[in-house]
């Protein structure tokens, strides 16, 4: 036998009976509209024409889904950029180079 804590009433129910209707309509009421995000199922993509030029090819080729999307971008060295910023490259220097920073930020 198991038991489920309602949200409505706060009490525990069994699940081998059936709900009590005072329960079933408190909570269609009160779930009706919720404030919570509900989840998106996003389409594939239409097919479109590529702004870019695929290098194998030097034209730009029709695209019909996000793989394909995802693949021409993979084979051709781009990249989706988006909104985020991108990150600075730091700069490899080497040994020589770093102690020749130390000495001068030392000797200013």
């Amino acid at each position: 036998m198991s038991q489920r804590l309602c949200r409505a009433c706060g009490k525990w129910h069994d699940l081998d009976a059936p709900w009590p209707q005072a329960c079933i309509d408190h909570f269609r009421a009160t779930s009706a509209r919720s404030d919570l995000a509900r989840p998106m199922i996003v389409g594939d993509l239409k097919e479109y024409r590529a702004a870019a030029v695929d290098k194998a090819t030097g034209k730009r080729p029709v695209i019909g889904g996000r793989r394909q999307h995802r693949e021409f971008l993979k084979n051709n060295g781009y990249f989706e950029m988006g909104n985020d910023l991108p990150t600075p490259k730091r700069e490899q220097l080497s040994q020589k180079e770093r102690v020749a920073d130390i000495k001068r930020a030392i000797g200013d």
